[in-house]
C-alpha cells in the first residue's frame, strides 16, 4: 500500500516539474519506502490505538441515546394514573406504538417491594427490583451480553407525586449500538488511512527534496569515489544543502581530499621505496658478487696452500728415491767395469746384490709415498675444482683429505685420530665436504692452538648414522676454546680473531655455507673456554644427509 501511494504521489508530482526517472528512484530507495512504511505504519497505528482509546467512550454515549430514549417512554408512562382496572388497557394502548418504532423491546413495572405490577412487549423486562437496588438519581443499567439486550430501571412517581412511588423497567436491543459501532470504526479507518496516505505522500516528498535526493546523491559520489582508487577528490559533492545532510556531504568532501592527499603521499612513497628496493638489489648483487669471488678466492688459496705442502712433501721421498737410484746407477757401473776386466769377484757380487736390493726397497717405498700423496691430491683437488657430485665411503675420502693435508697436519705438530665406521657411504658433493675439513683443519691450527701452544695437540675426526638417512660428523680440538661472544659470530662473514696473522674471517663462513647449502645439512659449535675445565676445547658437529638435496 505504502508502494502505491508512492506512485500516486510520484505521478502527481510529475506534472510540477519531477521527471519519470526521479520516480523510479524514489521506489528503488530502500530509504523513501522504509520512510513511507515508518511514517504511513505510525500514523495508521496511532490512530488504531486513539480509536480503541475511544471505542469505550462512543459506546457509553450510544447507550445514553438508548437510556434517554428509555426514559422519555418511562416519563410518558408516569403520566398514567396509578393502576386502576383500566389501567393496563390504557399503559397497552401508549406503549406499543414506541414498541414498534423504538429499540425498546418490552417494558414492565412493578412496586419496588419485589412484585411485578405490569410487562407489556415481546420481551419484557423484570420488574422486581426493590427500592434500595435502585439508584436515587438516573437509572439503574443492566446489560445481557449473550442476549444482546440491555435493561433500564428508575423510580418512577406517578405524576411526580412523590407519595406514589414504583419501579419502572425498560428493556433495549443493543444491536443499535453494535450497528453504530461498526459504522464509527470503518469509518474512522477510512478517515485514517486517507489521512495517513496523504500525509506519507507529503512526508515522502518533503524527505525526497531534503535527505533521499542528497543522501543518493552523496552515495553516487561515494560509488564513483571508490570506483577511482586514484584520483578520489575528483567526485566531490556540491553539498548546498543546509543541516546535517550538508554536513555529511561537506565531511565527505573533507575525507576524499585527504583520502587524496594520503594516495598522492603514499605513490611518492612507494615509489621512493621502489627505487630504494631498486638500489637495494643492485648493492646486494655487487655485495654478492664481492662475496663469491672472495669465496672463490680463499678456496683457490686454500688449494694453492694445498699444492704447496704436498709438493714439498712429495720432495722427500722423491729425493730419497733418486738418491737410492743414483747410489744404485754408481754401484751397477763400477760392478760392470770389474766384469769387463775380469777383476769381478764374488764379494763384489754379494756387495752389489745387497746394495741394489737396497736402493730398490729405498725407491720403492719412497715413490709409493709420491703416488699415494699426489693420487690423495689428485682427487681431492678434482673434486674442489669441479666440485661435482658422487656417490663415496666417508672414511676413506676423509682418509683421502688427511692425507693431502698431511704437510699442513706436520707443520701444526697435529695428532690426528679417525674413528669412522667403513659402512657409512654419502651420495653428495665430495668437494664441498674436503673444503669444510680443510677449513677445519686449518681453523684447529691456526686457532686452537697455534704456534705458542705448549703440550700436545690432539685433533679428532669422528662419525656415526643419525637414524637412516642422516651422518654426524665431528671435529674436536682440546685447545684454547672460543669464548661465548666468540661462538656466536664464528660464522659471520669477515669475522677472525687472528687479523693479522693470517686469519681472512671466510673460511668458518666458507664452512657455514657449504655444509648448509651444498651438502644440505647444519653444522653447530660447542667451545669451552675455560683453562682448568676437563672439557676445554671445541668441538664442530655437521649433522649431513646421506643424499645431498
Amino acid at each position: 500500500d505504502c508502494r502505491a501511494l508512492a506512485a500516486g504521489y510520484i505521478l502527481a508530482r510529475q506534472g510540477d516539474g519531477m521527471s519519470g526517472g526521479q520516480g523510479v528512484i524514489i521506489l528503488k530507495s530502500r530509504l523513501a519506502r522504509d520512510a513511507a512504511a515508518v511514517i504511513g505504519g505510525g500514523l495508521v497505528v496511532a490512530v488504531a490505538v486513539l480509536l480503541l482509546a475511544m471505542a469505550p467512550e462512543k459506546r457509553e454515549s450510544l447507550e445514553k441515546v438508548m437510556e434517554a430514549e428509555a426514559a422519555g417512554v418511562a416519563k410518558l408512562f408516569a403520566s398514567l394514573t396509578p393502576p386502576t382496572p383500566g389501567f393496563q388497557d390504557m399503559a397497552a394502548a401508549l406503549i406499543e406504538p414506541f414498541l414498534e418504532t423504538t429499540s425498546m423491546t418490552g417494558i414492565a413495572t412493578g412496586d419496588g417491594k419485589g412484585e411485578g405490577w405490569l410487562a407489556l412487549g415481546p420481551e419484557p423486562p423484570s420488574a422486581q427490583l426493590r427500592f434500595d437496588e435502585l439508584p436515587k438519581s438516573g437509572a439503574l443499567k443492566i446489560r445481557h451480553p449473550a442476549a444482546d439486550r440491555i435493561d433500564f430501571a428508575w423510580v418512577m412517581r406517578f405524576n411526580n407525586d412523590p407519595d406514589r412511588p414504583y419501579v419502572m423497567a425498560a428493556r433495549m436491543n443493543a444491536a443499535f449500538v453494535d450497528h453504530e459501532m461498526v459504522e464509527f470504526m470503518a469509518m474512522s479507518l477510512a478517515v485514517t488511512a486517507l489521512a495517513a496516505a496523504l500525509l506519507t505522500i507529503g512526508m515522502l516528498g518533503f524527505l525526497h527534496v531534503r535527505i533521499i535526493r542528497p543522501v543518493l546523491r552523496l552515495r553516487q559520489r561515494m560509488h564513483d569515489a571508490a570506483a577511482d582508487p586514484v584520483h578520489p577528490e575528483l567526485y566531490r559533492d556540491a553539498a548546498v544543502e543546509p543541516g546535517e545532510v550538508g554536513d555529511m556531504a561537506r565531511s565527505f568532501n573533507a575525507m576524499v581530499e585527504r583520502i587524496g592527499e594520503t594516495l598522492a603521499a603514499r605513490q611518492t612513497a612507494e615509489e621512493a621505496a621502489q627505487a630504494a628496493r631498486l638500489r637495494a638489489e643492485g648493492a646486494l648483487e655487487e655485495l654478492r658478487a664481492a662475496q663469491t669471488g672472495l669465496i672463490q678466492a680463499e678456496k683457490m688459496a686454500a688449494l694453492g696452500g694445498l699444492v704447496a705442502g704436498v709438493a714439498h712433501e712429495i720432495n722427500t721421498p722423491v729425493g730419497n728415491a733418486l738418491g737410492a737410484v743414483s747410489h744404485l746407477a754408481r754401484k751397477t757401473k763400477t760392478t760392470a767395469e770389474l766384469f769387463e776386466t775380469g777383476k769381478l769377484r764374488k764379494q763384489d757380487a754379494d756387495d752389489f746384490i745387497k746394495s741394489a736390493q737396497e736402493a730398490g726397497d729405498i725407491a720403492l717405498a719412497n715413490i709409493q709415498r709420491a703416488a699415494a700423496l699426489v693420487r690423495s691430491f689428485k682427487q681431492v683437488a678434482a673434486d674442489q675444482s669441479a666440485d661435482q657430485r658422487r656417490r663415496f665411503r666417508l672414511d676413506l675420502y676423509v682418509e683421502e683429505v688427511l692425507t693431502s693435508l698431511t704437510p699442513q697436519v706436520k707443520r701444526c705438530r697435529l695428532d690426528v685420530a679417525v674413528a669412522i665406521p667403513g659402512d657409512i657411504e654419502l651420495d653428495g658433493y665430495p668437494g664441498a665436504l674436503a673444503q669444510v675439513l680443510t677449513n677445519l683443519v686449518g681453523n684447529v691450527g691456526l686457532h686452537a692452538y697455534g704456534d705458542d701452544w705448549d703440550g700436545p695437540r690432539p685433533l679428532r675426526i669422528a662419525a656415526r648414522r643419525d637414524g637412516e638417512d642422516a651422518v654426524v660428523l665431528t671435529v674436536t680440538d682440546q685447545g684454547r676454546g672460543m669464548t661465548e661472544d666468540v661462538r656466536q659470530k664464528v660464522f659471520e662473514p669477515f669475522f677472525t680473531t687472528k687479523r693479522g696473522a693470517g686469519g681472512t674471517g671466510l673460511g668458518m663462513h666458507i664452512v657455514y655455507n657449504l655444509a648448509t647449502q651444498r651438502l644440505g645439512g647444519r653444522i653447530e659449535v660447542a667451545s669451552d673456554a675455560e683453562p682448568q675445565s676437563p672439557a676445554r676445547g671445541t668441538t664442530f658437529t655437521l649433522i649431513l644427509p646421506l643424499a645431498a638435496p
